[in-house]
């Protein structure tokens, strides 16, 4: 499920991060940092796997906590024309410790239910086994390393340089050239950046659904 996660994550920061079009009047109304918030189950709900994801959620009993779980995503512009785009590291962690901490609350329960026996039965039957609940739940921890999601994290951060072209700005991504075709159409009022439409390629046009995408100052 992590995977699922963070490849929803990648989806949005190339969706952003391919080409900008933000309707400004001048580089300062964006320039500093800007955060946006989305809880989980909005993500899961835009992958390409959200029907099955979520009826897992629903059988767990999970559909309303993971609308509790939030994700930030970062977004930065500094003087000098350079961008960033990144997810939150401490935000995405914290989602992720609560969602394992859940899981690991509903899986005597789950447990029961996939094999039909009552709790205290499926206990008996591991210890016959040689082996206990909370011997899988320490399997279960070890299926995520914190440090892999980490790196991960840090894959999806994405850097360049942007540049003002009138009411257009384009981010450019390290070690790639500008595409004067790939843009967003965006409106900054006060500390509000709100991301309402996407024009370009195919490949950005595909993540329409997430809009709008609304970043705070």
């Amino acid at each position: 499920m992590m995977k699922k996660l963070l490849a929803c994550l990648l989806a949005v920061i190339l969706t952003v991060s391919a080409a900008a079009c933000i309707q400004v009047d001048s580089k300062a109304a964006y320039v500093g940092d800007w955060t946006y918030s989305i809880d989980f189950k909005t993500l899961v709900e835009k992958s390409e796997e959200s029907e099955e994801a979520m009826d897992a959620f629903k059988q767990l009993g999970l559909e309303e906590f993971v609308n509790t779980l939030n994700m930030k995503l970062n977004l930065s512009f500094t003087q000098d024309n350079k961008f960033t785009f990144a997810v939150d590291e401490a935000s995405m962690t914290d989602a992720m410790t609560k969602f394992i901490d859940k899981m690991v609350e509903v899986l005597p329960d789950l447990l029961a239910q996939q094999t039909g026996m009552s709790v205290e039965d499926m206990k008996k039957s591991l210890e016959e086994a040689g082996m206990s609940l909370d011997s899988l739940v320490d399997q279960m921890k070890e299926m995520i390393d914190p440090s892999e999601m980490q790196t991960a994290i840090k894959e999806m951060s994405i850097t360049g340089t942007y540049r003002v072209d009138g009411n257009k700005l384009y981010l450019t991504e390290e070690g790639k050239e500008e595409n004067p075709d790939q843009y967003l159409i965006a409106e900054v009022k006060d500390n509000t950046l709100t991301i309402t439409d996407v024009h370009g390629t195919e490949k950005i046009e595909e993540f329409k659904d997430l809009l709008p995408m609304v970043f705070t100052k």
